[in-house]
């Protein structure tokens, strides 16, 4: 049985991310600085660094911006307490094929690719687009897939789905 309280996930995710979004913030505004400091092209016709902290902050706002989407599609996310497949809101237990343990996988709009160490143990947050969410869809517990992880493909067992 899965232990993990999904609302409490949430919570600690919604603030890691916003804590991304704060420092992502600072970066923006340090490198918007620095390109307003930089020589333009009359004072420096070789130096480039005032379009390159220019192209830096704004790809830093527009990353901050995309954080507070994750965070506001998190926010207004309910999971069901409990799902019989892995979808969207289900966390999936699953354990590879000759190797010993399992990992806890959660389903959710945004946020993928983060690991969170829970009171319950580790996790990693997936979204509909990570692959490892597309091979194991639909499954419920005690069904098999395969996925390939750097060019080898590899059997899993869904061992459990809340």
């Amino acid at each position: 049985m899965i232990g993990h309280n999904k609302a409490a996930i949430l919570e600690a995710l919604i603030k890691e991310i916003e804590g991304e979004s704060e420092q992502t913030l600072s970066a923006a505004k340090d490198a918007r600085r620095c390109a307003i400091e930089a020589p333009g092209a009359m004072q420096s016709r070789h130096d480039t660094s005032k379009m390159e902290y220019g192209a830096l902050s704004d790809a830093l706002s527009k990353r901050m911006e995309e954080k507070d989407l994750a965070v506001a599609l998190l926010r207004k996310f309910q999971p069901l307490p409990v799902y019989n497949n892995v979808s969207i809101g289900a966390l999936a237990r699953v354990e590879m094929f000759g190797a010993s343990g399992y990992d806890d996988y959660f389903v959710l709009p945004a946020g993928g690719g983060k690991i969170l160490t829970m009171p319950e143990g580790e996790l990693t947050i997936i979204t509909r687009e990570s692959p490892i969410f597309r091979a194991m869809e639909g499954l419920s517990a005690g069904q098999r897939f395969n996925f390939g992880i750097q060019n080898r493909m590899r059997s899993y067992s869904v061992m459990d789905v809340a």
